[in-house]
C-alpha cells in the first residue's frame, strides 16, 4: 500500500483528480441545501452544526476518493504489467520458435551433407576406379579410339568429383565462418574466360558449345574466390541439364550501378514447383542429368549464399521442356 500511495501522491495530476473528485461529491451530496439556500437565504446554512456536517462529509469525499482512485491506479499498474509480461511471453515464444527453426534447418543440413559423403562422394570413385581398369584392359589391347574414350569419362568424372568436394569445404567453411572475404577490383571477362575454359572438357563430351556474350570490358569491386565459385557451379548445372549437342551462353549486361550475368540453356528446363525449392538445402531434391549425371543439389545453395554475401540477388527464370536461365547481379562498387 505505501508503494501504491507513494506513487499516486508523487504525482500531481493524481492529487488534483482527488480533489475535483471530493468537490464534486460534496457539491452532488449537498445539492438540496445548496439549492434551499439560494431560494430561502434568510435560513442559516451555514451556522456550526452545518459546517461540521459538511466538513464531515468533505473528508469522507477525500478519503473515499482517495481509496476509489489508488484501487483504479493499482488497476492499471495490474494492467500494464501483464500487458508487460504478455510481450515478454510472445517475444519467449518467438524466439523459441526461430530456435526450433534454426535447429530443423542445421539439423536437415548435417542429414543433407551425410547423404552427399555417403553417396555422391562415393560414386564418383567407383567410376573411376571402373574406367581405370576398362582402360588399363585396353592399353594391353591397344585399343586406342577406346582408351581414349575412358580417358576422358575418368577426367570428367574427376572434375566433376573435385567441383563437389569443393562445394563441401566451401560450404563448410561458410557454415563455421571460417570462409574469408577478400574483396578486390577485377576484370569480369578474364574470371568468365578462366572458368568457360576450365569447364570445355565437360561440356566437349556432351557436344556442347559453351559462348561468352560480352560488349565490353567491365571491371567490379568483388571477392573472386566466390564468383568464381558461383560461375563453376551454374556453369555446371547448365551442362548437367543440358541435352548433347546443345548450348549454353554466359551473358554479361553491365548496368549503372550493377552487372547481370546470366548464363541460359536450351535444356531441359524445370517447372514452378522444382523452382520454389531450388535453392533451398532441406528441401532441394535434386534430379539426373540429361546423360544420367547425379548431383547434390549443394552447387545451387551455394551460390545463393554467396551472391547475397556480395550484395547480390540470384534468380532462375525457366520452362519445362525449353531451358533455363540462372541471373545473378553484382555491384560495380563497394
Amino acid at each position: 500500500m505505501n508503494y501504491i500511495t507513494k506513487s499516486i501522491f508523487d504525482n500531481k495530476i493524481w492529487v488534483f483528480k482527488i480533489i475535483i473528485y471530493a468537490v464534486f461529491v460534496v457539491l452532488i451530496s449537498n445539492i438540496s441545501a445548496i439549492v434551499d439556500y439560494f431560494i430561502h437565504p434568510q435560513i442559516p446554512y451555514f451556522d456550526k452544526e452545518h459546517l461540521i456536517i459538511g466538513a464531515t462529509t468533505l473528508i469522507f469525499s477525500l478519503i473515499f476518493g482517495a481509496f476509489i482512485l489508488i484501487y483504479i491506479n493499482r488497476l492499471q499498474i495490474i494492467n500494464i504489467e501483464r500487458r508487460k509480461l504478455l510481450k515478454e511471453l510472445l517475444q519467449a515464444k518467438e524466439n523459441a520458435e526461430e530456435s526450433e527453426s534454426k535447429l530443423k534447418e542445421r539439423n536437415a543440413t548435417k542429414d543433407k551433407l551425410f547423404s552427399i559423403i555417403a553417396h555422391d562422394l562415393r560414386s564418383p570413385f567407383n567410376n573411376i576406379i571402373g574406367l581405370s581398369e576398362l582402360l588399363i584392359g585396353n592399353e594391353k589391347e591397344s585399343h586406342a579410339a577406346q582408351s581414349e574414350k575412358y580417358a576422358a569419362l575418368i577426367n570428367s568424372s574427376a572434375t566433376n568429383t573435385l567441383i563437389l568436394l569443393d562445394n563441401l569445404l566451401n560450404w563448410a567453411k561458410s557454415q563455421t565462418g571460417q570462409l574469408s572475404f577478400n574483396p578486390k577490383k577485377i576484370i569480369l571477362s578474364s574470371l568468365i574466360t578462366e572458368v568457360v575454359k576450365t569447364s570445355n572438357s565437360i561440356a566437349l563430351l556432351k557436344n556442347i558449345s559453351l559462348n561468352i556474350i560480352q560488349d565490353k570490358e567491365v571491371k567490379v569491386y568483388t571477392d573472386e574466390n566466390m564468383v568464381m565459385i558461383i560461375l563453376r557451379n551454374l556453369i555446371s548445372n547448365a551442362i548437367k541439364y543440358t541435352n548433347p549437342g546443345g548450348e549454353i551462353n554466359v551473358n554479361v549486361i553491365p548496368g549503372a550501378k550493377q552487372v547481370e550475368i546470366s548464363i541460359s540453356d536450351n535444356g531441359v528446363g524445370m517447372d514452378e514447383e522444382k523452382i520454389k525449392t531450388l535453392f533451398n538445402i532441406s528441401s532441394n531434391a535434386t534430379s539426373p542429368g540429361t546423360a544420367k549425371e547425379k548431383g547434390s543439389g549443394l552447387g545451387l545453395v551455394l551460390c545463393k549464399e554467396f551472391v547475397e554475401k556480395l550484395d547480390g540477388k540470384i534468380w532462375v527464370e525457366s520452362k519445362e521442356g525449353k531451358g533455363s536461365n540462372f541471373k545473378f547481379t553484382l555491384p560495380l562498387n563497394s
